[in-house]
């Protein structure tokens, strides 16, 4: 078993949880380890954690919630808004639960954002029971010859409960094999999250990673969860250098005008920027990919979020708006705490 391994640091971030004397409402809103233990196998010893039972993420309840919409395969980009405020709510807490106990997630997105499952405590030992045969596909090879490594099958998921409501509440942040604690911090750890949810410290590995990361790609998902499009596109992860410049230059180009304080710290800045007056030069010339190829500000985007059927109302938008230019701040010491989030009247 490797010594830092995915599963060892999960462990070692969920176990304190368990005992938390932090007196918090968000405790719900984050999985539950119930138990761990040690298997020996063919290919070492496995650190196994036993966790709640959870439903799918949120963006797998969104495709089961299109079908039911829609009648066919369209997927919807995004919940009616009361759905996602109450999503985005649930992990807010689960979050302040998080930082309130000296806890970083480090991989904030909607994967890791789970459903809770409705109707378990009705199930009886006959409903658990399941028979090999039932659930089971043989693994084959495509040349009919024998692997002696491959399994002779592989069991397929069975829905435990059936539910017409997705997602269901409460919503739970999981997967915190990426959490870190705050009071040990590393600036040498190699981040987790998508390049396009990383704050710009973490592009550039300029800051000790601590709680101000999650708060930056929480903002980005409200965007996207509110909106139905992501802040900032996809990069292609061929490049490690050239994502982390999209992404910096996504961000000139939507939040606004980056700070010296980044400049200084971004090596690369010169291929895009004259380097007295910052004043962006590069754009014309081939370099990552889809280089500034978004000219709306964050307000032009949330207007055109307002003008949308279904959309946000005015009020709304610029609620929304005001707490996305706090969570975005390029200081990561000047974005709000998950805490000082949840007291604006936007959740109530």
């Amino acid at each position: 078993m490797a010594k830092d391994s995915v599963e060892d640091q999960e462990f070692a971030v969920l176990n304190p949880l368990k005992n938390s004397k932090v007196p918090n409402l968000g405790r719900e809103h984050v999985i539950c380890l119930k138990d761990s233990f040690y298997h020996q196998g063919p290919n070492g010893n496995h650190h196994c954690l036993v966790f709640e039972l959870l439903g799918d993420d949120i963006y797998s309840a969104l495709e089961d919630y299109s079908c039911e919409m829609t009648g066919s395969g369209t997927r919807l980009t995004k919940f009616p808004k009361p759905v996602a405020k109450k999503i985005l709510k649930d992990v807010l807490l689960g979050l302040n639960f998080l930082h309130q106990n000296g806890i970083t997630h480090g991989d904030l997105q909607p994967g890791n954002f789970l459903s809770s499952i409705e109707g378990l405590d009705n199930l009886g030992a006959e409903d658990l029971d399941v028979k090999v045969e039932d659930v089971a596909v043989e693994v084959k090879r495509l040349d009919g010859k024998l692997d002696k490594w491959a399994p002779k099958y592989l069991a397929m998921p069975r829905l435990l409960v059936q539910t017409d409501q997705w997602p269901v509440f409460p919503v739970k942040i999981s997967d915190l094999g990426a959490g870190t604690f705050n009071a040990e911090p590393s600036a040498t750890k190699i981040p987790v999250v998508a390049v396009a949810l990383r704050s710009p410290e973490l592009l550039l590995n300029s800051h000790p990673l601590n709680s101000y990361v999650d708060i930056w790609s929480f903002g980005c998902l409200m965007f996207e969860m509110f909106v139905g499009r992501k802040l900032f596109t996809s990069m292609s992860g061929s490049n490690l250098d050239d994502d982390s410049d999209t992404a910096l230059l996504q961000m000139h180009d939507i939040l606004g005008p980056l700070p010296e304080e980044i400049h200084v710290k971004w090596h690369r800045s010169e291929k895009y920027f004259q380097p007295d007056s910052r004043k962006h030069y590069n754009s014309m010339v081939q370099s990552p990919k889809e280089i500034l190829n978004s000219s709306s500000t964050l307000e032009k985007l949330m207007r055109d979020a307002v003008s949308e059927e279904g959309g946000l109302d005015e009020e709304e938008a610029d609620i929304i708006l005001s707490l996305l230019r706090k969570m975005l701040d390029y200081d990561p010491l000047k974005r709000p705490s998950a805490l000082e989030i949840l007291g604006n009247s936007f959740w109530n």
